[in-house]
């Protein structure tokens, strides 16, 4: 079995009128425990969905979602804290807490696992030195260039030695140079620590740069998964509709 093991996983949303819209058709995909995965496609084309089902944010309407051999679609509510904290997230618009240095940002994650001030210490140290933050410890997010603030935000996702990091559309507020330093960022850390990367982007250059896998989706559906993938160009059907019930994709 594979690491994480989507099987027939559909999603369905309700719009107001009553009408429903299929977020995610039937998706099957099989991703092993140390691999670097692209997911591409437009707004619209279901990327998001199938990461907060991944966070266990939301559930699939129907199908099986199993990590490290474990059905996530099946745990109680109570159990989802302690099943995130193999995850690391990382979002396009980096949610650092404005009145919190970089040190306390990357700390907080700790801090509400319980950990101790000594792990937290250690942790915060070795993590600032991996990302290259360490003389910008005591600054602020308002202090901080668009790629520092990414670099803080991929160091609170890590900083818990998670098995899996998700990146959705990470540089998609930086320009090319920060987005480069970003993708360079999590192979090293892909490498480093064998953690299974899940990056969602729409973006060609760092597809072609990455060349690694890509699942390409469209409407719900995967439409292409390719070892050493190139981003194609599909239009979503269900952009709008998914937009009217603020369920980006």
């Amino acid at each position: 079995m594979s690491f994480i093991e989507l099987s027939d996983v559909t999603k369905e949303y309700k719009l107001p009128n009553g009408q429903k819209i299929i977020a995610l058709e039937n998706i099957n995909l099989n991703i092993e425990k140390g691999e670097f995965l692209s997911l591409v496609g437009s707004s619209g084309a279901g990327k998001s969905t199938l990461i907060k089902l991944l966070i266990r944010e939301d559930i699939p309407s129907n199908g099986k979602i199993t990590v490290a051999d474990r059905d996530i679609t099946k745990i109680k509510n109570h159990e989802i804290p302690y099943y995130r904290r193999q995850i690391g997230v990382v979002f396009q618009d980096f949610k650092l807490l404005a009145q919190k240095n970089v040190e306390e940002n990357i700390a907080f994650a700790l801090e509400v696992c319980e950990a101790t001030n000594i792990e937290i210490k250690d942790k915060v140290s070795q993590i600032l030195a991996m990302v290259g933050l360490v003389d910008r410890a005591k600054n602020y997010p308002h202090e901080l260039s668009g790629g520092e603030k990414q670099r803080v935000a991929i160091a609170r996702a890590m900083v818990g030695l998670p098995q899996i990091l998700m990146a959705d559309e990470p540089t998609g507020n930086l320009d090319p140079v920060n987005s480069q330093e970003i993708i360079n960022l999590l192979i090293k850390i892909n490498k480093l620590r064998n953690t299974t990367v899940i990056l969602a982007t729409h973006n060609q250059e760092i597809i072609n740069y990455l060349a690694r896998r890509v699942v390409t989706m469209a409407d719900g559906k995967i439409v292409s998964d390719e070892k050493i993938g190139k981003l194609i160009n599909i239009k979503n059907k269900n952009s709008k509709k998914l937009n009217d019930i603020n369920k980006p994709n």
